[in-house]
């Protein structure tokens, strides 16, 4: 996940880390939709607020998106 985030020059999209996250899981271009499920969940509700809250990185929300 560092990995994506630390080489990205603009903003990455949830939906982005957490595909690049799972496919990296599983070793595959892609992964299964429980994989995908799994990441996210622990991902938005566990590892990205852990990380804003010690300031290694900055979420951000987007008003257009509901």
């Amino acid at each position: 996940m560092l990995d994506v985030l630390m080489n990205s020059n603009t903003p990455v999209e949830i939906g982005e880390l957490v595909a690049t996250v799972a496919a990296q899981e599983k070793e595959a271009d892609v992964a299964n939709e429980e994989t995908v499920e799994r990441v996210s969940v622990t991902l938005l509700h566990v590892h990205l607020p852990m990380m804003a809250e010690l300031g290694v990185i900055e979420v951000v929300s987007d008003p257009n998106r509901a």
